[in-house]
C-alpha cells in the first residue's frame, strides 16, 4: 500500500510527462489476462475526472495566452468522451497470473450503449455473454460489464462477473493529486520476469562492447559493468516506482513527480538512506535570488560504493596514462613524465575525496548588468595539491605562447588563494557577452576548490564564500538546479533583440516573478522522489514568444 500512496503521490500534477505516461499507461491497459487476487498489485493507473483535467488544460492554455487551444481539445474530443461521465476518475490495476500481465480497467458512464456502439466501430459489435457481460472481439477478447457507474472492462470474463463496490478506493486517493499517475510495485512483478529483463539488459550490454575495438572493449567493461550491476541490484531490491503528471492553478505550475522506493533492510534502501539530513557548506552559491541559474549537490559516499569508485577511477587514470604515453605533442620524455605527475596527482584528490564520502558543492550563474558570470565551489580533500598540480601545469606549458599568461596568488579571500589568467575571447558574437578576455581563476582552500570566470567572477565567488560560512552547515537537498527566465532573456534581449524574446519579456512581466524552472531531489521513507517543476510565467513566455513569431511573419 506504501508504494500506491506513494504513486498516487507521484503523477496528477505534472504537464511534463504528459507524452511518456498516456502511451505507457495505454500500453499496460491492452496487456491481458485474469485479475490475480494480490494485496498489492503490480501496477495502479489513476486518472483524473475529465472536468477537472479539461479544468487544469484551460488554465494552462490561458496563462499561455492561447486559451483557444482548450477549446479545440474540447471540440476534438467531444465525439469520444459524450458516453462518459466526466465527473469521475477512471483507473487501471495490473497483476500477474502465472507470470502474465492482467488487467481490470474502470471507465466512469453515464451512456453505456452508446460507449458500446463507439467500441463496435473498431472491434465490432458486441455479443451477449450473460449476466450483464458484453464481449468485444479484438485482437484479444474483451469482457464489458457496467456496474456502479463504471464500465468494467478485462479480458477474462471472471474480473468483471462480480466488479469491485468501490473501485476509485483501489486508486489510494492518486486521482485527487495528479491528472494522471502510474504506481509500479516492483516485488509484484514475478521474480522469473525480473530475472528475465535483467538477462536482456546484459546481453545489450554484451552486444554493444562486441563492437568496440579490442583496446578499448575492456576498459569500457570496467567503467560500465558496476553501472549494470548496480542497475541490476536495483531491479531487485526497488519496491516501487512512481511517476505522475500534473497541471497545478493553485501553485500556478506543471510538474512532474518521480519516486523510487527500497525494500527496507536492503542495501539499496541503505544508500536511499544516506539522503537524508544532508547538510552543506556551499549554500551561498544558491541564495542569490537573482542570479539566472543556481545548482547544488550534496551527499554522503557509503562505504560499501567506495570501492566501485575506486575500480572506476583506476580504469580512468589507466586511460588517461596511456593517452599521455601517445600524445605526441609532449616534446620530451621529461614533459611526458611532468604530465604523468600531474594526472597522478590529480587522480589521487579525488581518490582521497572519494575516501572522505562527503560530495558537496554548489555553482551560480549571473547575467547582470550585461555580463556573464560564472562561479562554482566544492569540498576536495587536499586543496592544495590541486594548487601544487596547477602550478606544474603551468610548468609544462610555460614555452607555449598560445597558453595565456597567469598569475599565481593574485588574490586572496580567507583561507581561499586565487591565481587567474585572461583569456582571449576571439569570437565577435562571444564578446559581447564575454568581453574581448575573459578573466577566469582558481581558488584553492585546504578542503575546498573554486572556479569562476567573467567580469567580477571574483567577486561573486568571494560573495558566495562569505554567505555560505554564515549558514555553514545549513540543510540541503541532495541536488537541486533552478533556472530563471527573466534574466537569461533580458540578457539575451540585450546581446541580440528580437521580437520573440521581447514578446516574451512582455508576457513575462504579467507572471509575478514565477519564471522559474526547476528540479529538485528530495529523500522520502526508503527511497527518494525529484520534482521537475515548470512555473506559470515559463507558459507565458512560450505564448508570448509563438504569438510575436506569429505576428512577425504576418507583417511580411
Amino acid at each position: 500500500m506504501s508504494m500506491l500512496a506513494w504513486v498516487g503521490s507521484a503523477a496528477r500534477r505534472s504537464g511534463f510527462a504528459t507524452g511518456a505516461a498516456w502511451p505507457f499507461a495505454a500500453a499496460l491497459v491492452l496487456m491481458a489476462a485474469p485479475l490475480a487476487a494480490q494485496e498489492k498489485p503490480a501496477v495502479v493507473i489513476a486518472i483524473a475526472s475529465l472536468d477537472e483535467t479539461m479544468a487544469d488544460v484551460t488554465y494552462a492554455t490561458e496563462a499561455a495566452g492561447v486559451p483557444q487551444f482548450a477549446g479545440l481539445v474540447q471540440f476534438m474530443s467531444a465525439q469520444y468522451t459524450q458516453a462518459l461521465d466526466r465527473t469521475k476518475p477512471a483507473g487501471a490495476i495490473v497483476s500477474f497470473k502465472d507470470n502474465a500481465p492482467t488487467v481490470l480497467a474502470f471507465i466512469p458512464v453515464k451512456d453505456m450503449q452508446q460507449l458500446l456502439n463507439l467500441a463496435s466501430q473498431q472491434l465490432g459489435p458486441p455479443e451477449d455473454a450473460g449476466n450483464g457481460i458484453k464481449r468485444l472481439n479484438g485482437p484479444q477478447p474483451l469482457y464489458v460489464k457496467e456496474a456502479q457507474g463504471y464500465a468494467f472492462l478485462s479480458n477474462d470474463e471472471a474480473n468483471v462477473q462480480n466488479p469491485p463496490a468501490n473501485p476509485v478506493a483501489m486508486l489510494f486517493g492518486a486521482e485527487k493529486k495528479y491528472n494522471i499517475s502510474v504506481a509500479v510495485n516492483l516485488q509484484s512483478i514475478p521474480e522469473p520476469l525480473r530475472q528475465m529483463a535483467a538477462e536482456q539488459i546484459k546481453a545489450g550490454f554484451e552486444a554493444q562492447l562486441q563492437n568496440l575495438p579490442e583496446e578499448q572493449r575492456a576498459a569500457q567493461e570496467q567503467l560500465t559493468g558496476n553501472s549494470l550491476n548496480q542497475l541490476i541490484k536495483m531491479m531487485n531490491e526497488a519496491e516501487s516506482f512512481g511517476l505522475g503528471l500534473a497541471i497545478d492553478k493553485a501553485t500556478k505550475s506543471s510538474y512532474i513527480d518521480v519516486s523510487m522506493t527500497a525494500v527496507s533492510g536492503t542495501d539499496l534502501a541503505k544508500q536511499f538512506a544516506a539522503m537524508n539530513n544532508l547538510k552543506t557548506d556551499f549554500a551561498g552559491f544558491t541564495s542569490r535570488s537573482d542570479a539566472a541559474a543556481v545548482m547544488s549537490f550534496t551527499g554522503k559516499i557509503a562505504d560499501a560504493d567506495k570501492g566501485q569508485l575506486h575500480a572506476m577511477l583506476g580504469t580512468l587514470k589507466a586511460q588517461a596514462l596511456e593517452q599521455l604515453e601517445n600524445d605526441t605533442d609532449l616534446p620530451s620524455d621529461e614533459a611526458r613524465a611532468a604530465a604523468k605527475e600531474v594526472l597522478e596527482s590529480l587522480f589521487t584528490v579525488i581518490k582521497d575525496t572519494v575516501d572522505d564520502g562527503v560530495m558537496d558543492g554548489g555553482a551560480v550563474l549571473s547575467l547582470d548588468e550585461g555580463s556573464v558570470r560564472f562561479a562554482a565551489g566544492m569540498h576536495v580533500a587536499d586543496g592544495k595539491a590541486i594548487q601544487a598540480a596547477f602550478e606544474k601545469i603551468l610548468e609544462l606549458a610555460k614555452d607555449d605562447p598560445e597558453v595565456p599568461e597567469v598569475k599565481l596568488n593574485a588574490a586572496k579571500h580567507g583561507d581561499v588563494v586565487f591565481h587567474t589568467m585572461n583569456v582571449p575571447i576571439p569570437d565577435p558574437d562571444a564578446q559581447k557577452a564575454l568581453g574581448e578576455t575573459m578573466q577566469v581563476a582558481l581558488g584553492t582552500a585546504p578542503n575546498a576548490a573554486y572556479l569562476t570566470f567573467g567580469k567580477g567572477g571574483i567577486d561573486l565567488v568571494k560573495q558566495a564564500i562569505d554567505s555560505s560560512k554564515q549558514s555553514s552547515g545549513s540543510a540541503a537537498p541532495p541536488a537541486q538546479i533552478v533556472i530563471s527566465l527573466k534574466p537569461i532573456l533580458e540578457f539575451a534581449q540585450k546581446m541580440q533583440e528580437q521580437p520573440a524574446i521581447a514578446g516574451a519579456l512582455a508576457a513575462l512581466e504579467q507572471a509575478n516573478g514565477l519564471d522559474h524552472i526547476s528540479i529538485v531531489v528530495k529523500p522520502t521513507p526508503n527511497g527518494f522522489s525529484y520534482r521537475f517543476e515548470v512555473q506559470e510565467g515559463v507558459l507565458k513566455v512560450i505564448g508570448g514568444a509563438v504569438q510575436s513569431q506569429m505576428a512577425e511573419q504576418g507583417n511580411r
